[in-house]
């Protein structure tokens, strides 16, 4: 079947948001090493990644004696599914093979580190590089005993963009869909955004849906079912086009509040639910907020932020290129982070780039123009720089933020393909609910 709501992956459907930036890129000039030139470092990530594009094209630029490879497990290139991708990659590994770095999203850090798949990162990347260049708390679900097997490059946050009563309701979601029915309105302009309202209302109610032993909670399973359908039958298409052939979601989900802010300027919207993938999403928000009378908020769990974190890298204990594997991650949490600020889809993990970025003089700049039809009247996408304490006290609530929890595309995938078979009738919630249940438990 199409799966109804989709699983949310990083959009590949962005604009360029690069407009009305003030600062100016540095040239970095070319470093050689004699230890590392001509060396060729391979890098494997699931799935395409421009963030890994971006990341090696830039440390390329600065390290030219080191070329950059990267492998892709599941593309539609090669035709392998997720699962076929996976079992190579363990093979290759458990034969000391494979690439020198791993971008482990979407993989089991914890399990390729038990079986020593993954090196302690001290032995590669200098400590102090780490301590002082990554969130201390987006570490630590990547140490044990022995050490640092593995560290998150970037984030994402989540939240709501609207109007002030959407936005309040925001905690409960029983409450913020009841004020979306009262609204009579539909808020997903196009089936791309019910995809992202339904990852973020499964973020929200995912965590209560397990019990203490890891077993299902069926009755908040259940919920959660019940809140993707009410989800369902409040969504529509604002622009009145047929696009349930496609399916929803259909893979090609708008991933970016820079994207979904857009769609408020059609005053069709009470709210939009999206991650904010870097910074000028929220720049985007807080212009919205400040200037034309919205509100924002972020996802929390017991008055914490949620992220959500993005491009964890770990080294391969079967690399003969360790040194270069360690130069990579250096530049990526220093240097890259920055130079790449424009095309990358995440928050950078360093909380002083981060803080720099998001800051400025309050600055009004256009991040993107958009136009539906085929002679468009083309509509700005506005941004506004933060305050210094603005972002001062975002980053404060970063520093305290909870980890998305049960994000493993596997358990979302198998609970959202049963939410849009209990929607679209083909399955009662009593099936779904037990086909759910067994599965879970099965993985």
């Amino acid at each position: 079947m199409k799966r109804l709501f989709g699983v949310c992956g990083l959009a590949i459907l962005m604009v360029c948001l690069g407009a009305g930036c003030s600062k100016q890129e540095e040239e970095s000039k070319p470093e050689n090493n004699p230890d590392t030139e001509g060396k060729t470092l391979t890098v494997y990530s699931l799935t395409e990644d421009g963030n890994v594009q971006f990341l090696a094209d830039g440390f390329h630029e600065k390290y030219p004696d080191i070329s950059v490879e990267i492998r892709y497990g599941s593309t539609e290139e090669n035709g392998k599914t997720r699962e076929e991708a996976i079992n190579l990659l363990s093979a290759e590994l458990e034969e000391g093979k494979g690439a020198d770095l791993i971008v482990l999203d979407g993989l089991d850090a914890e399990s390729y580190r038990e079986k020593e798949f993954l090196v302690d990162l001290k032995d590669v990347v200098d400590q102090k590089t780490l301590e002082e260049n990554v969130f201390s708390h987006m570490l630590e679900p990547y140490k044990d005993e022995e050490g640092q097997f593995a560290v998150p490059c970037g984030f994402s946050l989540y939240g709501i963009t609207g109007e002030t009563e959407a936005v309040n309701a925001f905690t409960d979601v029983d409450q913020l869909l009841d004020y979306a029915e009262e609204k009579g309105l539909p808020f997903a302009v196009n089936d791309y955004n019910l995809a992202e309202a339904a990852n973020v209302i499964y973020l929200k109610d995912i965590p209560a849906c397990f019990k203490e032993d890891g077993s299902v909670d069926q009755q908040n399973l259940e919920n959660l079912f019940v809140h993707l359908e009410k989800l369902f039958a409040l969504s529509g298409n604002s622009f009145e086009e047929d696009n349930t052939e496609y399916g929803f979601g259909d893979d090609r989900e708008i991933s970016s509040m820079d994207n979904a802010v857009e769609w408020i300027y059609y005053d069709k919207l009470p709210f939009v639910m999206s991650p904010y993938l870097n910074v000028n999403g929220i720049k985007a928000a807080n212009y919205l907020a400040s200037e034309e009378g919205l509100a924002y908020e972020y996802l929390e769990r017991d008055g914490q932020l949620v992220y959500q974190d993005q491009m964890i890298l770990g080294v391969t204990a079967g690399s003969d290129q360790m040194e270069a594997a360690g130069t990579f991650i250096d530049y990526v949490l220093t240097e890259g982070l920055t130079e790449k600020r424009q095309d990358l889809l995440m928050l950078p993990a360093n909380q002083k780039i981060l803080e720099d970025l998001l800051q400025g003089e309050q600055e009004i700049f256009t991040i993107s123009s958009f136009g539906y039809g085929e002679e468009p009247e083309m509509i700005d996408v506005m941004g506004k720089d933060l305050t210094k304490e603005q972002a001062e006290q975002l980053t404060d609530r970063i520093k305290n933020a909870v980890k998305a929890e049960y994000t493993n595309p596997e358990i979302r995938e198998v609970i959202l393909q049963a939410a849009g078979e209990e929607c679209l009738g083909e399955k009662t919630m009593e099936q779904v609910l037990e086909e759910t249940s067994q599965e879970i438990a099965q993985r």
